[in-house]
């Protein structure tokens, strides 16, 4: 094998290695958070107006008696409204999973014009 060939070799294994660990680097899991603070008397809120799923006038006590995750969002979003639903759902089972007896609602608050 000529020297020009071993420098192909060298290179392709190069490139594979740093391929495969890059791999690693990207696909390895998320840091899962180990602690957290817990919230104690919720806070009252002002009052407010406003249409609920199907039209229907609601208030500031749909959220009376129990902690609530609230995102404001569009409910027409290709890709960070669904992603954060998404994470504040998984947050939720994470709750319940540990055994946590009082569960958050999760409300989404459409900023959409109509």
């Amino acid at each position: 094998m000529g020297p020009r060939h071993r420098f192909i070799a060298i290179v392709a294994i190069v490139a594979i290695a740093t391929g495969t660990w890059l791999s690693y680097q990207v696909m390895a899991p998320a840091a899962v958070p180990e602690t957290a603070t817990l919230l104690r008397p919720p806070s009252l809120l002002p009052g407010f107006s406003l249409l609920d799923h199907e039209g229907n006038a609601i208030g500031r006590d749909v959220f009376s008696g129990h902690w609530s995750l609230v995102f404001f969002g569009f409910t027409h979003c290709p890709d960070i409204c669904p992603l954060t639903m998404q994470v504040l759902a998984d947050a939720r089972k994470q709750l319940a999973e540990a055994g946590t007896e009082e569960l958050p609602q999760i409300v989404l608050v459409s900023v959409d014009p109509e």
